[in-house]
């Protein structure tokens, strides 16, 4: 049963605030609509019961609360029903909300017995929170961009393989081929349709990193004067190099936070790459700060390098192609 005057049944605002006057002298402010409407489909009307006499103004507000009733098409034969309209300001339906309306409305006793308790267990149980699903999401992209990272690594240890079964490398390399094709398509529609759009637009574009702001093939990376000179003297103390930035656009380049060194000699911060992982902040939440560089300086690195799942928004940059080298 609808409330005449607390519920929403006609238009976006209940009666009760489009006519708070008319409510207050309400004999009856839980009211259903149904026992306010009476007689027959012909002389069907609507019959008012006032806690006292109404005022001039009152009576004219009234009048406007009929002109609106006039509008309004009642079906005698059909029961009553919820319709549920998003909230415009997030435009998602909340369990929370719906389980706070039953337990604050009214007509408990028309429900199903079994409907509260259902509620209850999807709020407490069952259904995350935007700040568990936005996780998700950002869980779902790294592992599906992990698939393809480690499809393209075997594809490029088959390629370099000698002296190999040629029909069993052919195999594999066609299977492996049509997998990576496959999980780039499903990461292409992930992104597009679940990333936060401005989250995409800082990171990506259809080309991958902002491919208009590489420099001769690298990507301008920003830094304090503390963490400049740090990698500036790993790569090689007063070379210029085409990753430096110069500029004040906030979209030139990547901001990078904090820097650590690896070196095998033990001339810089670290030894191993996974001890410099473990140094690396926890629980990151975005890169507004900047990035987490750790800059791999040459040598062959004999290591499997693992990236816990709390180590968020890490950068490595090694000394070049054939000269950092993990294996």
């Amino acid at each position: 049963m609808i409330g005449f005057w607390k519920e929403k049944w006609c238009g976006a605002v209940p009666f009760r605030q489009l006519f708070p006057n008319l409510f207050v002298k309400e004999s009856d402010q839980n009211v259903v609509v149904a026992e306010r409407l009476v007689g027959t489909n012909i002389n069907r009307h609507w019959q008012w019961a006032w806690s006292c006499d109404l005022t001039t103004i009152e009576e004219e507000e009234l009048q406007v609360l009929q002109q609106i009733l006039l509008d309004v098409v009642l079906v005698a034969e059909t029961e009553d029903n919820w319709r549920w309209i998003p909230d415009k300001a997030v435009g998602l339906f909340s369990i929370k909300t719906a389980y706070s309306s039953f337990l604050n409305g009214r007509g408990m006793h028309d429900l199903n017995p079994g409907v509260l308790p259902a509620l209850k267990s999807l709020w407490e149980n069952d259904i995350p929170t935007r700040a568990a699903l936005a996780s998700r999401v950002d869980d779902t992209q790294t592992l599906l961009s992990a698939v393809i990272t480690n499809h393209q690594t075997c594809l490029d240890g088959l390629m370099t393989v000698a002296n190999s079964n040629l029909t069993i490398k052919n195999d594999l390399i066609s299977q492996l081929s049509n997998d990576n094709k496959l999980h780039s398509v499903s990461l292409g529609l992930f992104t597009k349709g679940w990333m936060h759009e401005k989250k995409n637009k800082t990171l990506w574009n259809s080309r991958g990193w902002h491919s208009s702001n590489f420099r001769n093939g690298r990507l301008p990376l920003k830094m304090s004067n503390r963490t400049r000179a740090i990698y500036d003297s790993s790569r090689g103390r007063g070379k210029k190099h085409d990753d430096d930035y110069d500029g004040d656009d906030d979209e030139g380049g990547v901001l990078v936070r904090d820097i650590v060194v690896v070196s095998k000699d033990g001339s810089e911060n670290f030894t191993t790459i996974n001890d410099a992982v473990a140094a690396a902040p926890n629980n990151t939440i975005n890169a507004t700060n900047g990035y987490f560089l750790i800059f791999i300086k040459e040598g062959i690195y004999e290591e499997y390098v693992s990236i816990p799942q709390n180590k968020a928004y890490l950068m490595m940059i090694g000394d070049g192609i054939n000269k950092t080298v993990i294996k």
